[in-house]
């Protein structure tokens, strides 16, 4: 055989390759990597994006009988899912695998309230509690619609499937879905690998704590708003569709929906505000009749006044609160970050210059994101802002605005953002490879290609890296779950231990460190599992505790806490919380439990009179056996203005602090002579008659709307069908 054959041929070019093949293999045996590993990935990745972005020989005859397939609509949706879901079982696994409570700072608290609900309020919403923190108003001042499905859960299985696996679910869930409804909304109209891009910049996102992200989902636990935010936009495609095709079920999903966002969270109907205004800036042109619009706006009304059973009794009461909100004048901030290349707290320059592209790209195909993108900083900057409202609001909404975290209001804009970076991303890796691999070089995908390029050299040149850079992502991926705590088993026995002692007047204060990912809120997890009334040392500055009354941070000192009634305290090391302290035990993880010194016979009353008796002490009464010699007392349970007098002739109920410095506000009972029963109740609340009436009016708005739906398109249907040319006759 000549050695011209082609066969021949074939041989001596692959000899080389076959020799590099070879010596690669034998590298990797004697060193346990691959040879060149790194620039061989990069190679093989960039020959992929080559095959996507220009196609091969190969690709196109595999694409062949591939586009002859009439593959369904949703098959991008299914893509992206699957990128996204993968992505975040890999970098999350704790989130996405376990079923424990988070060790987050609000995961047990969370799942206290879900339980609290299955156990002592089911079937209702609000109540009364004494096992955390000397008395809780549960549901008065928050929405426990986000732990029903938990709690029904718990109880419809008997216990068998518990509050900590459906929240873990729930978790896992928002965690990889809200990037993915969010990607698939922006993305609307745009290629498949954009929008995954978009959905794992928005996944990786470590965020900042009012504007959503990784950081406050997971290590703070916060998320019930990123429940409502989901919602918002699923609401926002449902108006999309009753646009495209205002049938009755189309309506009747988006006023379900958007009321669910509304009632998720107490700002949820904010939340739901800004969202629709967000979309009203940056909706696509949509030819619909008046009457579809007027559908839209009477169903987002119906939304709203379904929520007042909880708005209008917390609107009632907001003198009576601490302001949860801090209202910021964005607009001087914001020029100071835009010089900066850093729109938002923790996002990198990097990210900026990538957005800024983004958004140029999707603002020329007159795509979605780039709308929300600007109008989200125009809005965030000019209008979500406390300037405005002190501008056009009247008073009592002023104060009011001051309850909420105004820059929660960005995180749309954040959002946006974010996936017009992705595009970016997407959009010149696909240029650059066509730039440098293709034939074909237009002048655009040089231009582009080059600019990435430059872009990628200056960030690393400057030290711009991204956000989701490795030390966030471990810091998300490496939280643990309470029980793998190493004090939880300790703590949890030393809890049973006190329980055992069967003292009516029991009240365990879990003194714990509250930094990095252990537990300000581990009491709600030690009451939740053992039954035991507990406290923390840490000074609430949250729901009903008062802006009158003492310092809103630090830890209360052990003063405080024994004169609050406290009977025994946990904490880690031998050293006693304070005098009189007496060891009971020694628990795995150095938990040490003592008991503190008793200053009255029954520590749930405070007072010098003789004979006082506690005949009944739980959620629905408080009952006191008194002297006839009248006095003053003090009841150990945190005061609230559900509490009044239901017995006792001439008996005054104030309020007091016990402490100077103390934030815990006791309930004040002056009782005059002759008076030797007293019964307190927590009665109804503020103005709650008011709210219940307008959540039944929003209702019945909602099925006003939808049988409004359901005519209007019977006639649109009965009209359309008479307008079309008959039928020709048949010969």
């Amino acid at each position: 055989m000549s050695p011209r054959t082609p066969r021949a041929r074939r041989l001596l070019a692959a000899l080389p390759w076959a020799l590099a093949a070879l010596g690669a293999w034998a590298w990797a045996a004697q060193t346990g990597e691959l040879l060149l590993g790194k620039p061989l990935r990069w190679a093989a990745l960039l020959l992929v994006v080559r095959a996507l972005a220009v196609g091969t020989s190969a690709r196109a005859r595999v694409r062949g009988p591939l586009r002859r397939i009439r593959w369904p609509g949703w098959t991008p949706a299914v893509i992206t899912a699957l990128v996204v879901g993968v992505a975040a079982w890999r970098l999350l696994p704790t989130v996405m695998t376990g079923l424990g409570t988070l060790a987050g700072w609000d995961f047990p608290v969370h799942a206290w309230h879900a339980n609290l609900l299955a156990t002592e309020l089911f079937p209702g919403l609000r109540g009364w509690t004494f096992s955390h923190n000397f008395g809780w108003a549960e549901g008065d001042d928050y929405s426990l619609l986000p732990y029903l499905p938990a709690a029904w859960t718990q109880v419809l299985t008997g216990g068998a499937v518990g509050v900590d696996a459906f929240l873990a679910v729930q978790v896992a869930l928002l965690t990889a879905g809200f990037p993915l409804v969010v990607a698939l909304y922006l993305g609307r109209g745009l290629r498949t690998w954009p929008v995954v891009c978009g959905a794992l910049l928005l996944l990786l996102d470590p965020g900042i704590f009012h504007q959503g992200g990784l950081v406050p989902l997971l290590v703070a636990g916060v998320w019930p708003f990123r429940l409502s935010m989901l919602l918002c936009v699923a609401a926002l495609w449902c108006a999309d569709r009753v646009l495209h095709r205002p049938s009755p079920a189309r309506v009747a999903v988006y006023v379900l929906v958007l009321a669910a966002a509304v009632n998720s969270h107490v700002a949820g109907i904010t939340y739901a505000a800004a969202t629709l205004l967000y979309w009203w800036v940056a909706r696509q042109p949509a030819r619909a009749p008046a009457w579809t619009w007027g559908l839209l706006l009477a169903g987002a009304a119906a939304a709203a006044a379904s929520a007042g059973w909880l708005l209008v009794p917390f609107n009632a009461m907001k003198a009576e609160l601490t302001p949860w909100g801090d209202p910021q004048r964005l607009l001087p901030p914001f020029a100071e970050r835009a010089f900066a290349l850093s729109f938002f707290e923790r996002m990198s320059a990097l990210e900026a210059v990538l957005a800024a592209a983004g958004t140029v790209l999707l603002w020329r195909r007159g795509a979605v994101a780039a709308r929300w993108a600007v109008g989200g900083l125009a809005l965030g900057t000019l209008w979500l802002g406390v300037d405005v409202v002190e501008a056009l609001a009247p008073r009592s909404l002023q104060e009011t605005a001051e309850l909420m975290q105004w820059p929660r209001y960005w995180a749309l804009a954040r959002l946006s953002v974010l996936f017009a970076a992705g595009v970016a991303v997407a959009q010149g890796a696909r240029w650059a490879a066509a730039a440098l691999l293709s034939r074909r070089r237009p002048a655009v995908g040089v231009l582009f290609g080059v600019a990435t390029v430059a872009v990628a050299v200056a960030a690393l040149d400057l030290g711009w890296r991204p956000t989701w850079n490795r030390s966030h992502l471990k810091r998300v991926a490496d939280l643990p779950r309470v029980d793998d705590l190493p004090y939880a088993a300790g703590l949890l026995q030393a809890a049973q231990q006190v329980r055992n002692t069967g003292a009516a007047d029991a009240l365990l204060i879990v003194d714990m460190p509250t930094g990095g990912n252990a537990q300000a809120h581990l009491p709600a997890w030690v009451n939740r599992h053992t039954g035991v009334r507990v406290a923390g040392t840490q000074r609430l500055h949250g729901t009903f505790v008062f802006r009158d009354v003492g310092p809103q941070q630090g830890q209360h000192t052990y003063a405080e806490m024994t004169g609050g009634g406290a009977t025994h305290w946990v904490k880690l090391g031998a050293m006693p919380p304070g005098p009189g302290a007496v060891e009971r035990g020694v628990f795995p993880g150095d938990v040490h439990l003592w008991e503190l010194p008793r200053l009255a016979a029954d520590h749930r009353v405070a007072t010098g009179m003789d004979g006082v008796r506690v005949t009944r002490f739980d959620r629905q009464a408080v009952v006191l056996e008194l002297p006839p010699t009248g006095g003053a007392l003090a009841v150990r349970a945190r005061w609230h203005p559900r509490w009044r007098v239901a017995e006792g002739p001439g008996v005054i109920l104030k309020r007091a602090s016990l402490f100077p410095s103390s934030r815990q506000v006791f309930i004040r009972l002056e009782v005059p002579p002759g008076v030797t029963r007293v019964v307190l109740e927590p009665g109804p609340l503020p103005a709650a008659g008011r709210g219940w009436t307008l959540t039944a009016l929003g209702i019945a708005l909602g099925a006003a709307v939808v049988l409004v739906a359901r005519r209007r398109w019977a006639h649109a249907s009965s009209a359309s069908s008479s307008a079309s040319p008959p039928a020709p006759a048949s010969t």
